[in-house]
């Protein structure tokens, strides 16, 4: 009896720490894409590059970010656009990130 109380007390542990490690906001349904037309202004410089409009996690929402001109952390920096990923339940989003 007394082994299977730890057993139960060091799995309900291992639950608590794997629920508790996910920050991710899973969403229902994706957040649509609008189809809008979105006129670059010039290009600042070299070192600029075009970032499209991206999902940024607020509190237990997904909040808009435009698209915008930005400069790469390093010469040979790519943008790497983000994407909706499907999860148990829903969706969350992956945020771009620079290769």
């Amino acid at each position: 009896m007394k082994k299977l109380t730890v057993i139960l007390i060091a799995a309900t542990a291992l639950m608590l720490f794997a629920t508790s490690s996910n920050a991710q906001v899973v969403v229902k349904k994706r957040l649509v894409e609008r189809q809008l037309v979105v006129y670059r202004s010039p290009r600042p410089s070299v070192k600029h590059f075009w970032v499209d409009g991206e999902w940024v996690q607020e509190g237990k929402s997904y909040v808009e970010v435009p698209a915008h001109w930005a400069i790469a952390p390093h010469p040979h920096a790519l943008w790497v656009p983000g994407e909706w990923r499907p999860r148990k339940g829903g969706y969350v989003w992956l945020p771009g990130k620079w290769r």
